[in-house]
């Protein structure tokens, strides 16, 4: 990530933003889409942005509020530079991990934290 711009979760857009600082106040520098929408950000050790997204707001609100079902989890990870979005995980039909609202990027792996499932996610790095 530039040095000194701050990454915002535009989550109503299904977007990151990178703002930098201005005479005027904070402006937008790039605007990198997503698929979902995103909720928590970190910034991992290459610079890279990792987003925890809410595939479907629906199913969210569904489980969160209603307790009915599951929500998907999807992790994803935007190079700040290039505007390139990998996936680091990706739980479609919530088997593994509801909800995913954080996650943070390792030397080993990757842990997440969820809205609705207990504990944590750990996926460690393959060799």
């Amino acid at each position: 990530m530039p040095s000194g711009d701050i990454a915002v979760a535009a989550t109503r857009e299904s977007a990151i933003l990178l703002l930098h600082s201005t005479e005027g106040g904070l402006a937008e520098r790039s605007r990198i889409k997503v698929s979902g929408r995103p909720d928590n950000l970190s910034v991992s050790e290459d610079g890279g942005i990792v987003a925890a997204l809410h595939p479907s707001m629906m199913k969210l609100a569904a489980a969160r509020k209603m307790g009915f079902g599951k929500s998907s989890s999807r992790i994803v990870k935007a190079n700040a530079q290039t505007g390139d979005v990998s996936v680091l995980f990706d739980d479609v039909d919530a088997s593994l991990f509801s909800a995913a609202t954080v996650a943070v990027e390792t030397p080993n792996g990757l842990v997440a934290g969820s809205v609705i499932d207990d504990g944590l996610l750990v996926c460690q790095a393959g060799e």
